[in-house]
């Protein structure tokens, strides 16, 4: 079909390519009485994820760190507020960004303490969690420019959420420990003390965070710290929430993905205990929840990078029925007449792969395939990339009965991989002996026959079946799942965070 342009000259897909913001791309379009073709579409929406990287001087902590103290006290009380008040309201919410502060992970925010008489402070409700209506606050970053030698933060907690926060000057953690805020519903003030003027960006990341300004002296300046990287959101449960990291909830796996690829702004909607399908107890499962928290939060002007993490929650439903929830997400962005890159990933499986659950298994693979058909990105956990090693073949030489945990090879198995029979059953080697060729694997779940094919695949993220508490001695599950058996411990969400932000990568250099 030809595509026919008036009034002006249509942008090249090279123009596009080459790092012409999308913004500008589309008010080139204006005027044209035609659409252009979708792969000038795809090279728009994919311009600033190409140019994203791991930041290899992030996740730092400073070698000379300000004073931090938190009290009920402001020390700056007779300097310039930058609070609430210096936002816009847009239909009984605040706007989320100033000349002053840059609000970024948002989504809908609100007052609260505004109708009770008590000192107001922005709560950030983009994370739906109950059915019935119920929000709670969800991860915020404050970012800003600032002369000032001091400045504090106002903030409250509600009790039995965990509030948390970080605070990055330059690009630096001042701790890699989050700083603990009391729940007691009082206003409390963080206090940053460098003892010296000079220009700074200031980061500050918090966990289930109540928001009520940023005080400075009355000689120093603040403005709003612009926006690196692209405008992402995520859908995802517990794993996504930062549940099981022993150092502090607000580092969780997606926190981490920010820091390492040096994306500003991530909308998380996060809860335990969901998936596709699955919300027990009134919890708002991805379906009910992903318009809201998702779509209807993206920005029409530009792209969005959108991730959608896969839980093991859902391994209760078939693998039909969880193809039929992905399919209505990928539907809901479809009409939503915006741009955007998916991305799905695996379900995170605290089991080395013979001893994954075999649902999940089928999950994975089957909703793989959907994802690739729909013309997004999957990041399999579960069967990622060999990288540097030679894929190769062989067989086994003797038969092997269900839930093996040794076999025979022809050729020598390479020690702390994954392989896979021509069935599809899959095991990690725990050890391999050179002379003999007869490996210890972690399971063979269906029996097979002599001279059945073995091919290497790639890792899993996980490995082994042990955890913090109950060490096995094999795999990297001793160290990256928490004494829950299940969840990650903050090295499991740190190497998590590294290892989808590698794989995101990848699967974009060929965009």
């Amino acid at each position: 079909m030809a595509i026919i342009y008036t009034d002006k000259t249509a942008p090249t897909p090279e123009d596009v390519s080459t790092g012409q913001d999308v913004a500008d791309y589309l008010n080139d379009l204006s005027g044209m009485d035609k659409i252009p073709p979708e792969d000038m579409f795809i090279k728009a929406k994919s311009s600033r994820l190409t140019e994203l990287a791991i930041k290899k001087t992030d996740l730092k902590a400073m070698d000379s760190p300000p004073t931090i103290a938190i009290s009920t006290t402001n020390p700056l009380a007779s300097g310039q507020a930058f609070d609430d008040s210096n936002r816009s309201v847009i239909s009984g919410r605040r706007a989320i960004s100033s000349s002053n502060l840059s609000i970024f992970n948002g989504g809908y925010f609100t007052t609260f303490g505004v109708n009770s008489g008590q000192e107001q402070v922005v709560y950030s409700r983009n994370t739906t969690t109950t059915t019935s209506g119920g929000n709670i606050s969800s991860t915020i970053r404050l970012s800003f420019l600032t002369s000032a030698s001091q400045f504090s933060v106002k903030v409250r907690a509600f009790a039995g959420f965990g509030t948390e926060l970080l605070i990055k000057v330059n690009d630096e953690f001042v701790s890699l420990t989050p700083t603990a805020v009391p729940e007691d519903n009082a206003i409390h003030y963080v206090s940053v003390d460098f003892g010296s003027s000079e220009s700074r960006r200031i980061d500050i990341i918090g966990y289930k965070l109540l928001f009520g300004g940023v005080y400075v002296g009355l000689q120093d300046t603040i403005v709003a710290a612009e926006r690196r990287g692209p405008k992402a959101f995520m859908i995802g449960d517990s794993f996504s929430d930062g549940t099981g990291n022993e150092v502090g909830s607000a580092l969780s796996f997606p926190i981490y993905m920010q820091e390492f690829l040096g994306i500003d702004d991530l909308t998380l909607s996060a809860v335990g205990g969901t998936g596709l399908i699955r919300g027990d107890g009134g919890k708002a499962n991805y379906q009910f929840r992903f318009q809201r928290d998702i779509v209807d939060l993206m920005p029409s002007d530009e792209f969005s990078l959108v991730w959608i993490s896969l839980s093991i929650n859902d391994q209760i439903y078939t693998v039909e029925q969880v193809e039929t929830a992905l399919t209505s997400l990928f539907d809901m962005l479809d009409n939503s007449g915006k741009l955007f890159s998916v991305f799905v990933s695996s379900p995170t499986i605290a089991d080395g792969a013979g001893l994954m659950p075999e649902i999940l298994i089928d999950h994975n693979e089957a909703l793989k395939t959907l994802t690739q058909s729909r013309g997004h990105t999957f990041i399999d956990e579960i069967t990622m990339p060999t990288g540097a090693i030679t894929p190769h073949a062989t067989t086994i030489t003797a038969n092997v009965a269900q839930d093996a945990t040794t076999l025979s090879t022809f050729d020598n198995l390479i020690a702390g991989a994954n392989y896979r029979f021509d069935d599809g059953t899959l095991f990690f080697v725990r050890s391999s002996d050179t002379a003999t060729r007869i490996a210890t694997v972690d399971n063979i779940r269906t029996a097979q026959t002599n001279g059945a094919n073995i091919t290497l695949v790639g890792s899993t993220y996980l490995t082994g079946n042990g955890d913090a508490g109950s060490p096995t001695g094999w795999g990297n599950s001793d160290v990256a799942v928490s004494s829950d058996s299940l969840h990650p411990t903050n090295f499991g969400h740190k190497l998590k965070g590294l290892n989808c932000s590698r794989l995101l990568l990848e699967s974009v250099e060929g965009i």
